[in-house]
């Protein structure tokens, strides 16, 4: 999450990206996450990515790469009620 826009540096908006799995797919460039635009307690923009794998915490340390099942890589990791959990 961004409390500024990354691209515009809009301070009035938040970007909110999402992956499955650990935040270091993300951060390492190995998958595309969804984009969500938050201003003023409202989504004013998303676009779902193609997730095709996420890296895992391992329970005796450690992460593991996995692949996300084909009917899971074009869903939205953040369900649409983030409208209300914004806006709390």
């Amino acid at each position: 999450m961004f409390t500024a826009d990354p691209v515009t540096s809009n301070r009035k908006v938040v970007s909110i990206d999402a992956s499955f799995g650990l935040g270091e797919a993300l951060v390492s460039g190995l998958v595309n996450a969804d984009s969500h635009k938050v201003r003023n307690g409202e989504v004013i923009d998303k676009k779902i990515s193609t997730k095709k794998l996420a890296i895992y915490a391992l329970q005796d340390g450690g992460t593991k790469e996995q692949a996300i099942e084909s009917e899971r890589q074009n869903k939205q990791v953040l369900t649409d009620d983030i409208d209300r959990r914004v806006k709390a």
